[in-house]
Formats: C-alpha cells, sequence, structure tokens
C-alpha cells in the first residue's frame, strides 16, 4: 500500500490501494506529511513560501507532486512556482483561456498513461471542457501524457532539475465547472485512470517502480 497525500479538494480513491491524508496547504511546512509517496495538490494557490520549498525538498527526494488549476480563481500566479521552486521546465499562462477544448483524438504513448494503451485514444476523444490554463514544456525532461485537438499539451509530466522526482501538471482542473471529464462513464475497464488523479498517481508510481 502506498500512502499519498491530498493537499485540499475532493477526488475519489475507490480503485486506488493507498492510505489518503488531506493537509491544509497553508499549514504545509509546519505540519508537513511524513513517509508519502505522492501528493495531490488541488489548492497551490494556498501554499506559502515556505511550502513551495517544501514541495521542492520532497519531489527532489523522489517524490510525486501532481499540480492542478484552481477552477475559479482569475489568476493562478502560482504556476510560476513550477519552474522557479520545483525546477521542473514547464510553463503556464495564469489566466484561463475560454472557449470549447476537445482531447486530442490521438493522444501520446507516455509512461503515465501505459496501462490503458490504445485505450487512451478513445478514452480521451470524448472529452471536452470550457477553460484551460495553456502550458509548455521549456526542456527536454517535460513530455505531454495528455494533449489537445490543437497539439497544445493537456497534462506534462517532468523530472525535476537536480532530482529525482516527478512533477504533474495539469492545463485544466477536473471538476464539473471546467469539463464533462468528471461526468463520464466508467464503462471500460480503465477508464477511472483519466478520472482521478489519485489513480494517474498509482499509475506513475507503479511506472517509477519498474
Amino acid at each position: 500500500r502506498r500512502r499519498h497525500t491530498r493537499l485540499q479538494g475532493d477526488w475519489s480513491s475507490d480503485v486506488c490501494s493507498s492510505d489518503l491524508m488531506e493537509v491544509d496547504p497553508a499549514t504545509l511546512a509546519v505540519r508537513a506529511p511524513r513517509e508519502i509517496d505522492a501528493m495531490v495538490v488541488t489548492r497551490p494557490d494556498l501554499v506559502d513560501a515556505a511550502g513551495w520549498s517544501w514541495i521542492a525538498r520532497f519531489t527532489r527526494d523522489g517524490g510525486t507532486t501532481v499540480l492542478m488549476p484552481v477552477p475559479d480563481l482569475p489568476n493562478q500566479a502560482w504556476m510560476a512556482e513550477v519552474e522557479r521552486a520545483l525546477g521542473a521546465p514547464i510553463r503556464q499562462r495564469p489566466v484561463a483561456e475560454q472557449g470549447s477544448f476537445r482531447l486530442a483524438a490521438r493522444q501520446p504513448r507516455s509512461a503515465l498513461l501505459s496501462l490503458l494503451g490504445a485505450e487512451t485514444d478513445a478514452l480521451a476523444e470524448a472529452v471536452s471542457m470550457q477553460r484551460r490554463w495553456p502550458m509548455q514544456a521549456t526542456g527536454t525532461d517535460a513530455q505531454p501524457a495528455l494533449t489537445f485537438e490543437d497539439g497544445s499539451p493537456a497534462m506534462l509530466v517532468s523530472r525535476v532539475r537536480d532530482g529525482q522526482g516527478v512533477v504533474v501538471s495539469l492545463a485544466f482542473a477536473p471538476e464539473i465547472s471546467v469539463t464533462d471529464l468528471p461526468l463520464k462513464p466508467r464503462s471500460e475497464e480503465h477508464t477511472s485512470e483519466l478520472q482521478s488523479p489519485c489513480n494517474l498517481v498509482c499509475r506513475l508510481l507503479l511506472e517509477k517502480k519498474k
């Protein structure tokens, strides 16, 4: 069993063999979780400077950190910390782009979603969203795990500078107010891996062990 930390938010762990704990991101540096493999940061806007320093150390030491936009936050100023504090070559625009966006019909064959194989295309093709926070890889260590129809990354996975850990950044928030992804039926065996950050973390951790 693996131990994961959720920094605020709400997501299901029904198919993930994990022990979960919830931590207030505002007190992360004071009450830091121990003996964890991964964390999903759903409220990165509440992480202070000391908290980002702790996340940076955690990730450099081999931890997995998943970051996602806050759905209704006008300016995601925290996004600068992905490059500055964590040392991941990922640059993201802090203001959302409004419109109608769909995931590409053909997706990259990434380690993160390798279990899905060719099913990734079928599962992603029907997913749409009304807002996204565009991002780009600023180094070869960052690779797309999901892409939009226009070829831009919907999810980037990157090693961190001078460390062993991994950062996963999303260009959208997996919330009903942003995307219909949480509403998609789980008719396929692996659909839940696209719907739950917990399941994505489990998959990434298994890949790292190989």
